[in-house]
């Protein structure tokens, strides 16, 4: 918002967001896997007809709104029980004034049946 241009600038960001939600929609992905060294083995399976959706949304009138500026959100929806694997969190996350890292999660039919927390400091 500090440049003269800015309009244009957010503009083809969303053109941007807009175009990759248009190639993952083309590609037609079945799954996605996720891994890591520590642990993560994850697969998420994808709805048949699941569409990808970006920055904006478009209306029945054809009005374009952006409802989070700024944003760089492409995301879709997974099959709710198809998540069945590991997940091992490598950043640190903020829970209830507590700094939490190292934790695993062991899912299956989409509810945690595992959990390990290895570090927890105070806030």
């Amino acid at each position: 918002l500090d440049k003269d241009n800015s309009l244009e600038i957010w503009n083809a960001h969303r053109d941007a967001l807009t175009k990759m939600t248009d190639y993952l929609n083309f590609l037609k992905i079945r799954y996605l896997e996720f891994s890591n060294s520590l642990g993560t083995n994850f697969t998420l399976e994808l709805p048949k007809n699941h569409v990808w959706i970006g920055a904006t949304v478009k209306s029945r009138l054809g009005t374009i709104f952006t409802p989070n500026i700024p944003t760089e959100e492409v995301f879709t929806a997974p099959i709710k029980y198809s998540v069945n694997e590991k997940i091992h969190v490598v950043k640190p996350v903020y829970f209830r004034g507590k700094l939490i890292r190292d934790i695993e999660f062991t899912f299956k039919n989409e509810e945690v049946v595992d959990f390990l927390q290895k570090k927890i400091w105070m806030h």
